[in-house]
């Protein structure tokens, strides 16, 4: 792993970036048998934790709700202007197990959908959001975007995993 990270992963073996990346972000196991088990487990534990989200988002704590809302706007803002020179964002992201590849969504703050996400930016978007709700002494900052992006811009690809990246 140390030398394909510091000598650059060839782009023949795209699933291996993205394996990579995993790895080194701890949140794969070294063990490759516990592989399934540990996506199995986090993408459950991750279903169960969506509802949270829309319930912050509909009826926040009292006292939380402004800071939350432009926490949200503050983050709709930054993500639809990430990567512009990329379409990849504004595309459509699964739906029904179908791709829309050729759907692409506005590039406007305000049709940023965090709880039923269509495209990309809005996965971006709810990624952020959740990261700043579970970190309120960090929250969110400009640029977390930038940082995220192509994190998210690299699973999302994965062709071996790309339904649940």
């Amino acid at each position: 792993l140390r030398s394909l990270d510091s000598e650059g992963v060839p782009d023949e073996l795209p699933a291996l970036r993205s394996m990579i990346w995993k790895l080194v972000l701890e949140y794969l196991p070294r063990d490759v048998l516990k592989w399934d088990e540990a996506l199995n487990l986090d993408r459950a534990a991750y279903s169960m934790f969506l509802p949270d989200v829309k319930m912050w988002l509909e009826t926040p704590c009292p006292g939380e709700k402004h800071e939350l809302h432009r926490i949200c706007e503050e983050i709709c803002q930054d993500v639809v202007r990430t990567r512009p020179e990329m379409d990849f964002f504004s595309r459509s992201i699964q739906d029904n197990g179908d791709i829309l590849l050729h759907e692409r969504h506005s590039r406007n703050a305000l049709s940023i959908n965090v709880i039923h996400p269509r495209c990309h930016y809005d996965a971006l978007a709810r990624i952020l959001l959740v990261f700043a709700r579970l970190n309120p002494g960090l929250q969110y900052v400009q640029g977390m975007n930038d940082l995220c992006a192509p994190i998210y811009y690299l699973f999302a690809q994965d062709p071996l995993s790309t339904a649940q990246a």
